[in-house]
């Protein structure tokens, strides 16, 4: 039996904690917890090695 590994969700800015926790349990999610904009430098990163971005207008 094969264990299928979580996508990895790389989320940009805070989101309202409901959404936040639905993820974590769905998705190996990584959190920008201090809503601090991500540099060019973080955001090229995850977008390499996520499996799905969500990117926030801010």
């Amino acid at each position: 039996m094969s264990v299928r590994k979580k996508p990895l969700v790389v989320v940009t800015r805070k989101l309202p904690d409901s959404i936040e926790t639905r993820m974590r349990e769905l998705f190996d999610a990584r959190l920008n917890l201090d809503d601090m904009p991500m540099s060019r430098d973080q955001l090229a990163e995850a977008m390499r090695t996520a499996d799905v971005l969500v990117p926030t207008v801010t």
